[in-house]
């Protein structure tokens, strides 16, 4: 929903593997805003890791200033796209 939107800050929780992604190979599209009606379509409505990481870029760039990107150090492994990201050279991370 916000694509095409920035805001000054930006927080993005949970940035951890079979979390973004998903548990299933890239998660599951839509799942955000369809709820029940998601679980009873589900074949129509599942994704690849390529859906997920659009899905990251657009979450990412709606940053004018400030992005926070947290995940657990206890629960599960840092995500991939967050390591994609601490490669960038667009992002300072502190």
């Amino acid at each position: 929903k916000s694509k095409g939107l920035e805001f000054n800050t930006v927080f993005i929780p949970r940035i951890e593997n079979n979390e973004f992604p998903g548990r299933k190979l890239g998660g599951k599209k839509y799942w955000h805003v369809l709820g029940e009606s998601f679980r009873e379509n589900r074949e129509k409505f599942e994704t690849d890791i390529e859906d997920e990481r659009k899905l990251f870029y657009v979450a990412v760039t709606r940053a004018k200033q400030n992005l926070f990107l947290t995940y657990s150090f206890e629960k599960n492994k840092e995500s991939e796209f967050l390591i994609e990201a601490k490669n960038s050279k667009h992002l300072i991370f502190k």
